[in-house]
């Protein structure tokens, strides 16, 4: 987990992106991998792992995104902005 930055689901099926941008397949879904691993939801295609957010921007339609340290920017829906700021102590 110290090496995984997000992982993302697409076309061509989930894969964990690492820290030094490797992506690597996985056949697990994305649920699983919330539920295994201390990796939170952002967005119905995207976990983050919380060691690495660098940034959160908040957007002008009420969405948010993270940029990662690595300056990857990956989306955070409405639907689980709440989540996140809650696990990150943000008021």
């Amino acid at each position: 987990m110290e090496e995984v930055e997000y992982v993302a689901s697409g076309v061509s099926g989930v894969c964990v992106v690492t820290t030094d941008g490797s992506e690597l397949p996985t056949e697990l879904p994305l649920h699983i991998l919330q539920d295994r691993t201390p990796l939170l939801r952002c967005h119905r295609q995207y976990l983050v792992n919380i060691d690495f957010i660098g940034k959160i921007n908040i957007l002008e339609n009420g969405l948010a995104e993270i940029r990662t340290r690595r300056g990857q920017i990956i989306p955070v829906s409405r639907r689980f902005f709440p989540q996140i700021k809650e696990r990150l102590g943000i008021l």
